[in-house]
């Protein structure tokens, strides 16, 4: 039992998404092993009372499991987030579920970061750093005159409001200005009633997609 905790933390598998899989599977095969085991000490109960007990106490265990896994994730520093919006497409898509290292909260510029505000939950990507310039030109973002390369932009949706250009913007002391990849519908800094966000309400770095409509991204590094 230990060994399986161990996996969970100090090693902190989850960090990567192979790493998640094999420490749920190596919990899940704890609590099999535990209840064939005390299958097999029922001894000469007849095959009835076996399989009854295969019955109930597998799918338990199973239950129990997936219970502690919840639990040593949320002891190793992980949470699971889901993201309803298209606002960070194409780096997270809509309606994917992202595992977030709340213990890393690594502000520079061009990391995705996760923040509440307002009760809400959002993830963006950090642009400008406490005293930079950031400013927007025919959808061309520079910080203190010098144009980002971006290659994860991306423009699609319904566009919320013409934000190609803006600023120039001083971002203060003690905050970030964020913006989402999908810079058609992404409610973010460029907007007076968003602004930027306090350093002190970063809550984490997403870290892989867990969860989403295409099987082919699940597992996809979040960079």
């Amino acid at each position: 039992m230990i060994g399986v905790i161990a996996l969970w933390w100090p090693l902190r598998l989850p960090m990567t998404f192979w790493g998640w899989v094999l420490a749920i599977a190596a919990t899940c095969l704890l609590w099999i092993v535990s209840a064939v085991e005390a299958l097999l000490d029922v001894g000469k109960s007849s095959w009835r009372a076996r399989a009854l007990w295969l019955a109930i106490v597998v799918p338990l265990a199973l239950v129990v499991a997936a219970l502690l896994c919840e639990v040593l994730l949320h002891a190793a520093g992980m949470r699971l987030y889901h993201d309803p919006s298209s606002g960070m497409a194409s780096t997270i898509a809509e309606n994917e579920r992202v595992m977030v290292d709340v213990r890393d909260i690594d502000a520079h510029t061009g990391a995705p970061v996760v923040f509440e505000r307002d009760s809400i939950t959002f993830v963006k990507r950090v642009i400008g750093m406490p005293g930079n310039v950031v400013e927007g030109k025919n959808g061309n973002v520079s910080v203190n005159g010098a144009q980002l390369k971006e290659p994860y932009v991306q423009h699609a949706g319904l566009r919320l409001q013409n934000l190609d250009n803006f600023g120039p913007i001083s971002v203060p002391q003690g905050r970030v200005f964020v913006l989402g990849d999908n810079r058609d519908f992404s409610l973010d800094s460029r907007m007076p009633d968003f602004g930027t966000v306090p350093i002190a309400t970063l809550s984490g770095k997403p870290l892989y997609v867990v969860s989403s409509r295409s099987p082919l991204r699940i597992g996809k590094t979040i960079r």
